[in-house]
């Protein structure tokens, strides 16, 4: 089920999270950072907009109990779920009568003389502000209703009114400024960094200031950043934004009146660390901000807590904060104690997605690799994989392409998304905490995001969003890639179908199809029944008569809708998988040692603990990069095969006769390459062994232990599922 809980928000644009107070904080540099609270319907706007600072009323007079003198009076706008409030209103004198007054102010929806009620649909409340007779501290006069009143009085002695103080500063409370990057820490949101914006083209016309914009998104974060247009040398200042396609600029544009130009937005300065108010994250003062990366000739990109401090990420270096009270403002005459120290000139982050802290230690991911921080200078942890991020398309702009890391606690491992060649996020590098191990994995759709929760059962648990929209649980035994492997509304050794053969009837089409054994999962994944949550919707599946993989839309017990079709109808009576199938390995190359004797034979020994039932892997071996090497003559023996033209070694894992022992030899011959790779391919999906204590089936695979090649340096173990 998809719930829209905030629209009308950019998609060029990721957003980062954080969460203080129960509540969840948004923000992508672009869009104004909004707030969901994890009940409601929908998400809103942070912060609040203080009332018109053009207040001028005649307020109304009558006996009363105020005491004599000039006291001085404001307003301002408050969310009483929160305890979030406004900065106040302009304020306004006015002097009591000799025998005491009441003072009452009109309510109305404008107009300056009266107090304004508020158009922000959080706001609830209006609250009168005053100072002691002849006074200029502010107290709490009155909370009224921000929709029903339509009158606040004040008729107070200055000896009850002295105990009303104010619960929050008198000012500081200004809605949060545009930033990429949100972290909580210590009480309080920071925000970091800024983006580049050049979605769509502009119309400009030579003389006037106004621009039209084609598909251009523009917010008003827009206003007092820079633009530049491509074939340019000048700069202007956006002065005023109208809507997504319509600003201006603070000079009249001096090029030739044309359309369809090339352009960017960007801020003055990239770099501002701002922070909220204490306890206040909706609140934050004009003036609570530092510069950072001054030195270091480089963008913002992320910001994560680490202790008492924060670390600040550009793409090639970091600092870090400190600080014990206030970090940027003097506060009751005490100064402000934030100080910047340098980390790195070499490393930083791609994105903010791209940094994590695990076990007292920050990972990141920057263009050279993954590094590990524990607080003195970062360390190199990728040399066994950086082959491999170095065919990554890691561009930082975008949503379409975004590298980002992702902690398995059960498993301890992190993993490094990417895309291989591709601006997909198929692909993800594996490291193992305890071990140092890395290992190589992919997806059948591409994983934009993700990110940890703590569940009741499981602990912390990932959770993975794809570039569909749907949600996935990664290592859950419970579900392969959307399919339950048992009947959930039935009897748990009903298995679902994870392999069908394709119907002749109805006819099957690109997109549509049926498969014959029926059983396909059609119940709901969530307890109470929810027919939004049906079925296999986000699953992988793949046509072996095709070689092609697709994304299950709808389905129902014998038949399946695809998202995008493939290239033409599967025939009838060939194969179908669903769920996780059809994965591969790709090791990192093994050199040659120049101690082997060149003309003795060579072998591959594979070393593994067999699965359940007895498994086919399928071997490839690329030869100095030159592609898959297909020179073999069909030939077999103890569980290996080759056949003549073909790249694939099929080898059996078995679980009894030969492979029990968990070892196959697989001869290669004499052949003398510098370096070689070994692909590891897998074609259906591994066996489902179910566990009665646990309620569930668990998959389960061969796991390879070591990889030797005669001849050659030996690779790190992996696993197959």
């Amino acid at each position: 089920m998809t719930v829209t809980i905030k629209s009308g928000l950019s998609t060029a644009h990721n957003f980062t999270f954080a969460a203080i107070g129960q509540r969840a904080y948004g923000s992508n540099g672009w869009d104004k950072m909004w707030v969901w609270d994890g009940v409601s319907s929908s998400g809103y706007d942070a912060g609040i907009d203080a009332p018109p600072q053009t207040w001028n009323p005649s307020p109304s007079t009558a006996s009363g109990s105020s005491d004599v003198g000039k006291h001085y009076f404001q307003y301002r706008y408050k969310d009483s779920r929160t305890g979030y409030v406004s900065d106040p209103s302009n304020l306004i004198a006015v002097t009591v009568a000799a025998s005491g007054e009441e003072v009452t102010f009109p309510v109305a929806s404008s107009g300056t003389g009266n107090v304004n009620r508020s158009g922000d649909g959080k706001v609830d409340t209006i609250v009168l502000e005053a100072t002691l007779a002849n006074g200029s501290v502010f107290y709490v006069v009155d909370e009224i209703d921000n929709l029903i009143p339509s009158t606040v009085v004040f008729d107070i002695s200055d000896a009850s009114l002295s105990e009303k103080v104010l619960p929050y500063s008198d000012t500081g409370h200004a809605p949060p400024p545009v930033f990429r990057c949100v972290a909580s820490h210590k009480g309080r949101l920071w925000g970091l960094g800024s983006v580049r914006h050049e979605i769509g083209t502009v119309a400009a016309t030579n003389g006037s200031a106004n621009l039209v914009g084609t598909g251009t998104g523009w917010t008003a974060a827009s206003v007092a950043r820079l633009l530049h247009f491509q074939l340019e040398n000048v700069s202007y200042e956006v002065a005023s934004f109208t809507d997504a396609t319509h600003i201006a600029l603070t000079s009249n544009f001096a090029g030739t009146t044309d359309s369809g130009l090339g352009y960017i937005i960007v801020p003055k300065s990239p770099n501002l660390l701002f922070c909220s108010a204490a306890l206040f994250p909706e609140s934050w003062p004009v003036l609570s901000f530092i510069d950072t990366l001054k030195e270091m000739n480089d963008v913002a990109t992320a910001i994560i807590p680490f202790g008492n401090q924060l670390l600040i990420c550009g793409s090639h270096s970091m600092e870090r904060l400190t600080y014990s009270l206030e970090p940027f403002l003097t506060i009751d005459g005490r100064m402000p104690d934030g100080q910047l120290f340098p980390v790195s000139r070499s490393r930083g982050v791609m994105n903010p997605n791209c940094v994590i802290e695990v076990e007292g230690k920050i990972y990141g991911w920057d263009q050279s690799g993954a590094w590990v921080w524990e607080g003195a200078q970062p360390r190199r942890i990728s040399d066994a994989v950086d082959f491999r991020f170095r065919s990554a398309v890691t561009s930082t702009t975008g949503a379409v392409n975004s590298p980002h890391i992702s902690w398995h606690a059960n498993e301890r491992k992190i993993r490094f998304h990417f895309g291989a060649g591709s601006a997909n996020i198929n692909d993800y590098a594996e490291f193992d905490l305890d071990t140092g191990v890395w290992g190589m994995g992919g997806h059948h759709t591409s994983m934009l995001c993700s990110t940890e929760y703590a569940d009741p059962i499981e602990g912390m648990t990932s959770v993975y969003g794809d570039n569909l929209g749907y949600l996935w649980m990664p290592d859950r035994g419970n579900l392969l890639e959307g399919v339950l492997p048992n009947d959930i509304g039935g009897s748990p050794s009903t298995i679902t179908t994870v392999v069908g053969t394709v119907a002749a009837s109805p006819r099957p089409n690109a997109t549509t199809f049926s498969i014959s054994e029926g059983n396909l999962d059609s119940f709901s994944s969530v307890t109470p029944a929810d027919a939004s949550f049906t079925g296999m919707s986000g699953a992988p599946v793949y046509s072996v008569g095709l070689g092609e993989s697709g994304i299950v839309l709808s389905n129902t017990a014998t038949e399946v809708t695809m998202h995008s079709a493939f290239s033409t109808a599967p025939a009838i009576g060939s194969t179908i998988y669903f769920g996780t199938i059809n994965a591969s390995l790709l090791t990192r190359s093994f050199g040659l040692d120049d101690r082997w004797e060149i003309s003795s034979p060579r072998y591959i020994h594979l070393y593994f603990a067999p699965g359940a039932t007895d498994y086919t892997l399928g071997l490839h071996l690329i030869p100095d990069s030159t592609g898959v090497y297909t020179d073999w003559a069909t030939y077999s023996e103890n569980g290996v095969a080759f056949t003549a033209g073909s790249s694939r070694i099929v080898v059996k894992t078995d679980a009894t006769g030969t492979g029990a022992q968990g070892y196959r030899k697989i001869p290669i011959g004499s052949k003398s390459w510098r370096k070689i790779q070994i692909l590891i391919e897998v074609y259906k999906p591994t066996e489902k062994i179910y566990q009665p204590l646990l309620g569930y089936y668990e998959t389960t695979g061969p796991s390879i232990n070591r990889i030797d090649v005669d001849g050659y340096t030996a690779e790190y173990p992996v696993d197959v599922a």
